[in-house]
Parts: C-alpha cells; sequence; structure tokens
C-alpha cells in the first residue's frame, strides 16, 4: 500500500531537496559572486536580486554570515525567518537553507581558509558537502 506524504510531514532536508529539484526545471539565473581572499580567510560575496530564490548548498563547517543590504526570507531547519541587512549570523556546519530575497541583496559568507586555497573547485570541496553522509 502507498502512503500519502503532505509537504507539511516531510523533513526539512527533504522539503529542502524537493525544492530546489524543483526550481531546477525552470530557466537558471547566473548571480553575481564576487571572491575575496586575504591570508587564511576566503570571503564569497553574492548579490541577489529582488524576487529571487535560491537553494544553498550544505556547508561543512561553521561560518559566519553578513547581509549587508537588503531583505531575505529564509528556510531552514530552525524553520522560516525573514532577515534584514545590515545583520551578522553564524552558520552551523550541516547548514542547508532556501533564501528568497524580498529586495535586492548582497550576502556575504566568510570561510577559514588555513591554506590559501584560490581554487574554486578546490575550495568549494573543502567548504561544500555534496550530501549529508559527508558530513559524518
Amino acid at each position: 500500500m502507498n502512503a500519502i506524504v503532505s509537504i507539511g510531514s516531510l523533513e526539512v532536508r527533504e522539503k529542502l531537496f524537493l525544492l530546489e529539484d524543483y526550481l531546477r526545471q525552470f530557466e537558471q539565473y547566473d548571480f553575481e559572486v564576487k571572491h575575496t581572499f586575504t591570508d587564511g580567510i576566503y570571503a564569497r560575496e553574492i548579490f541577489l536580486p529582488a524576487g529571487s530564490m535560491v537553494v544553498g548548498k550544505i556547508h561543512r563547517h561553521n561560518h559566519l554570515n553578513f547581509i549587508s543590504r537588503g531583505t531575505v526570507t529564509v528556510y531552514t531547519k530552525d524553520g522560516l525567518e525573514t532577515f534584514t541587512g545590515p545583520i551578522t549570523m553564524i552558520s552551523t556546519a550541516g547548514t542547508k537553507r532556501a533564501v528568497y530575497a524580498n529586495t535586492d541583496c548582497v550576502w556575504t559568507t566568510i570561510h577559514t581558509n588555513p591554506d590559501n586555497i584560490t581554487d574554486l573547485g578546490k575550495l568549494e570541496d573543502m567548504i561544500i558537502a555534496k550530501n549529508y553522509e559527508d558530513l559524518l
């Protein structure tokens, strides 16, 4: 017997992956991203135009986030929250989120980079988990 599962009963992770899969059917926007490097630090700044939606990747480590301008609504394991910049937040390891830009927004993540890697592919391998099992 097949059970019908309502979206409301799904775990947050499942909902985020379903939303990510759903959004892939639409034209993808090439977001403006600025990468900044300094001794032991990597900063990734993204411009999110009003009305855009992003489902982020799974982060391996705790890191700082700054919203320097704009308002976003964010869905994470903690529920639905709205943030207006300027604001500073900490993301914990394993964070994956959906972000809706209510207004134009500038969001920056700050990651430790002890080996001063500048190759974006290598940095992503260091910072991002391909799935939750990679975090174990």
